[in-house]
């Protein structure tokens, strides 16, 4: 017997031959490119296309064809070249004939349903036509893609939050969405239709969109230029996008696109330029002015979505007053270009109650509380006008909460592997703690900085935060997870603070 032939993501060919536009639609011979060049723009993978003149048997057929990169093991090398050997899927819709074979019924899109037999096991051959293995070695390895549909239909807010955070780069997902609907393609998953999209879950990565096939687009059979920014057939992306932290994600998209390759003195240039190459070289095509003039169009409507959303940066009440409470509720607004919080350099716990609001919790130290409240974009840097100054001074008793926090309690030995936890209990009745990058002794687990534990609440920490909602329900949030083993330190973990 031959032995059998093993293929990886990163062995298989990532070229092919295409068609200008949808079977030859586009006149103008560069719209495809051009949505592409958006997507390169706004910082996400890409596809590649080169004009080429193809001739067989001496004969040329057509003007000129596309040398195409499409999602394959090649391209997750060149974006993932030290992560390039994870679960790589086609999403696409599937297509129900009558038994003659001859009439199509119709199509199905794909959409992250959660379907399951009588007995809650997922059903891996109703995911299978739908998410497509694009990797012969992990043609059945479906517990990446399983564990993305149980945290995109999770319970909300929590676990939803933490589990979509851990297993999805929400900014790449929210360009990718968000550049499909600056050029109109309504033939995409997270549109109109659940198709035309690859999506790649490294192996220490999260999952990424790839787009692929993006040819209804602009004044060539796109959307129009007023067209909605949100909707779609897909309930979990719609979900998605609606979430407010994540939500930001998307506008923050939309506005650096209008303040980027929207602007007629970015986009229009590299337009012309092609235009002029491919007259030289007598190809016939058609002026882009018409995907100039859709561009403007679009931009402008974008413009006046993102303003129904924007918001300054603002502290809600008093900047300096005295409470015998040592735990403040800081409400406030900012920029959807604000991503995160920080107070005297410190990140915060932020929860956004809604695109423009959000609201966090100060545990104060004795006498005077110098706050300085700055909001960070997504590279963590400060935002310009996105700060206040607060002074509060707390008059009541102060405990040390290293007298007050207790291991209440520890599954050392769960009934499903990897589904350890440990709680803490603040005994005390009156006064809150922040355990910022206090740490698990012994578990190799770090307190996320912000964590505040006020009067007799507890703190569930984690092996595996999606395990635990699988094995104990989701009503329990997560504060942290750890990386040790319970069995085997359960007995000598420590809380331990910092310095």
């Amino acid at each position: 017997h031959a032995p059998r032939r093993v293929f990886r993501n990163r062995r298989e060919a990532g070229r092919v031959l295409a068609t200008i536009g949808n079977l030859g639609s586009d006149n103008q011979y560069q719209a495809e490119q051009a949505a592409y060049w958006i997507i390169r723009k706004l910082g996400n993978p890409y596809m590649h296309r080169r004009f080429v003149r193809l001739f067989f048997n001496a004969q040329q057929r057509q003007v000129l064809y596309e040398d195409a990169c499409q999602p394959s093991g090649d391209t997750v090398a060149q974006f993932f070249p030290d992560d390039n050997d994870g679960n790589l899927h086609k999403v696409e819709d599937w297509f129900e004939f009558d038994d003659s074979g001859d009439n199509k019924l119709g199509n199905i899109d794909a959409v992250l349903n959660n379907y399951t037999t009588a007995g809650g096991a997922k059903k891996t051959a109703r995911y299978r036509p739908i998410f497509r293995p694009r990797s012969y070695d992990s043609a059945n390895e479906w517990t990446n893609l399983f564990a993305l549909v149980d945290a995109m239909n999770a319970a909300q807010p929590e676990p939803y939050q933490s589990q979509v955070e851990a297993l999805v780069d929400v900014d790449n997902f929210m360009r990718e969405l968000a550049a499909q609907r600056i050029v109109g393609n309504w033939d995409s998953w997270g549109y109109a239709r659940g198709k035309n999209t690859f999506i790649y879950k490294p192996r220490r990565g999260k999952w990424v969109i790839l787009p692929w096939d993006i040819d209804f687009v602009f004044n060539v059979g796109g959307n129009g230029a007023t067209d909605p920014l949100t909707g779609s057939n897909e309930a979990a992306l719609d979900r998605f996008r609606a979430w407010p932290v994540f939500q930001r994600a998307y506008w923050q998209a939309f506005d650096d696109a209008v303040n980027g390759p929207l602007l007629p003195a970015v986009m229009n240039p590299m337009l012309d330029a092609k235009y002029q190459a491919l007259a030289a070289n007598n190809t016939g095509a058609g002026s882009p002015q018409g995907i100039k003039d859709y561009v403007a169009a679009r931009r402008t409507y974008i413009q006046s979505q993102l303003s129904a959303v924007a918001a300054g940066f603002s502290v809600a009440g008093a900047t300096s007053y005295a409470t015998n409470r040592n735990l403040v509720t800081l409400t406030g607004t900012a920029p959807f270009r604000v991503r995160s919080i920080s107070i005297n350099g410190q990140l915060q716990d932020v929860t956004w109650t809604s695109v423009k609001n959000w609201t966090l919790r100060v545990a104060l130290g004795a006498g005077l509380n110098q706050l300085l409240i700055q909001g960070l974009d997504s590279s963590g840097q400060a935002v310009t006008n996105s700060s206040s100054t607060l002074s509060i001074t707390y008059t009541g008793p102060m405990e040390a909460p290293e007298d007050k926090i207790v291991i209440n309690e520890i599954m050392a030995h769960p009934p499903v592997a990897d589904a350890e936890y440990l709680e803490l209990f603040n005994t005390s009745a009156t006064n809150s703690f922040d355990l910022s990058r206090w740490r698990l002794d012994g578990l190799d687990g770090n307190i996320p900085s912000g964590t505040v534990i006020g009067p007799g609440e507890l703190l569930v920490f984690a092996r595996d935060a999606a395990v635990f909602a699988a094995v104990y329900g989701s009503n329990v949030p997560v504060a942290g997870q750890f990386s040790g083993r319970l069995e085997n330190h359960g007995e000598t973990v420590k809380l331990v603070k910092p310095g």
